[in-house]
């Protein structure tokens, strides 16, 4: 079997694939990875300022920008969340 991979990058802009804007990107990427949890939500003031979070929350960014629509992140708030 031969698995052939592209090495091009994908063309993105906003809105992403399912309407969402950059601007609710990161809402929805802060929102679970600093105002959703109890050691964000206590440590958030230094959590926005530290570079690995901010990195964090851009690559959570660029995978809704590139991928996602509302209806997967609703999934996986299922998932994880419930």
């Amino acid at each position: 079997m031969f698995i052939e991979f592209s090495t091009t990058q994908p063309i993105v802009s906003w809105p992403a694939p399912g309407g969402i804007t950059e601007q609710q990107a990161k809402t929805i990427c802060e929102d679970r990875i600093i105002n959703l949890s109890y050691i964000g939500n206590s440590c958030a003031s230094k959590l926005r300022n530290d570079t690995t979070t901010r990195n964090i929350i851009q690559g959570c960014i660029d995978d809704i920008q590139v991928r996602l629509t509302i209806y997967d992140i609703t999934a996986c708030d299922v998932l994880v969340y419930h």
